[in-house]
């Protein structure tokens, strides 16, 4: 059954759409019955996951991005890339600690993967440049306060809580609702 599954994680390049993993049942209805259930998924089926794929890219900027609730999150911009037959330019960050955690900067050559084999996700700096550039924080953002710009406690900002005027979150939740048809 091992090498069953492994052999197709070399067949999955060939095929002409994605898999993430086989899934192995027991043919036998008599077998299935007597393994039964949990209370989410049968016992006689399991489910083998692929490695995520992984591949290398330069951060060529990171910006700030306003979400539709108000939260600030650093966004990376990266040298397009092929991951999974999907091409990745950009991928978030989350907040500031994980920018810290990671000693990531401007032009750091990076491993990404997409989590779950869909969203892109930065795992780890492999070359540093010589001359790192800073990395934003959100003053970039129309209506933000200065002092209110470094972010706070790692989940990101929320708009209320850092200060950005009574207008431009007026403005922001007016695109908001126009982009994404009033939701």
């Amino acid at each position: 059954m091992i090498r069953y599954c492994e052999s197709w994680d070399t067949k999955r390049e060939k095929l002409p759409y994605e898999i993430d993993g086989v899934v192995v049942k027991v043919n036998s209805i008599g077998i299935q019955n007597e393994l039964g259930f949990t209370s989410k998924s049968p016992r006689w089926a399991i489910a083998y996951k692929y490695p995520a794929r992984q591949e290398t890219t330069v951060v060529n900027d990171i910006i700030v991005q306003v979400g539709r609730t108000g939260t600030l999150t650093p966004v990376a911009v990266l040298e397009p890339v092929q991951v999974g037959g999907v091409t990745v330019s950009r991928s978030t960050l989350h907040n500031m600690d994980e920018i810290e955690r990671l000693g990531l900067y401007i032009g750091d050559t990076v491993l990404i993967e997409r989590a779950g084999e869909v969203i892109p996700h930065v795992l780890k700096v492999c070359e540093g440049r010589e001359e790192p550039q800073a990395v934003p924080h959100a003053e970039g953002v129309p209506g933000m306060r200065e002092q209110d710009s470094q972010g706070g406690g790692g989940s990101g900002v929320s708009l209320r809580e850092c200060g950005m005027s009574r207008e431009a979150q007026g403005i922001f939740a007016a695109f908001c609702r126009a982009a994404r048809h009033g939701y």
